[in-house]
């Protein structure tokens, strides 16, 4: 079987933002990101490579689980509860700071699909849930099994149409 090249970063991008604007999906997936502290780019990505029949090789975990510390735990969840402060008391500042997190997982996305791009498995069975197992487990190595249940979910909304 032939397979496609993989996509090029814009086309990964859009790909996430059409998956998060579903019906229905922002709620669940925001439910996911802060109940677990799971990078939702990250989560998104991976349903959205396994949609294609690709998935993460497992030996790029550590690669992954290193891009989230340093950019994820480090940067963009900080990031995220000063903008969430700033919903009220300052709606310009609230706008502002919402750009900047949306420009750092950008660049989140375009390092994890530099990852994911050098060690993908092609036509893989299950890819969708692979990648959010992989992706899981380059967080932490002790979340709950709800995390997997609630993230395996929003990939089972997610894996159609």
């Amino acid at each position: 079987m032939r397979r496609h090249p993989f996509p090029d970063n814009d086309t990964l991008w859009q790909d996430v933002c059409a998956l998060y604007e579903r019906e229905g999906v922002m709620a669940r997936a925001l439910r996911v990101q802060d109940s677990y502290g799971l990078c939702l780019t990250l989560l998104l990505l991976g349903i959205a490579v396994g949609r294609r029949g690709i998935a993460l090789h497992e030996g790029a975990v550590p690669a992954l689980r290193a891009l989230i510390a340093q950019q994820y735990f480090q940067v963009i969840a900080p990031m995220r509860m000063a903008r969430r402060a700033l919903r009220d008391s300052d709606p310009q500042g609230y706008a502002q700071a919402k750009q900047l997190e949306l420009a750092l997982e950008r660049n989140l996305l375009d390092q994890a699909a530099a990852i994911w791009r050098g060690r993908a498995l092609w036509n893989a069975e299950e890819a969708i849930y692979r990648n959010i197992d992989f992706v899981l487990d380059a967080h932490a190595e002790d979340l709950p099994d709800a995390a997997y249940a609630a993230a395996g979910n929003l990939g089972k909304m997610l894996e159609s149409g």
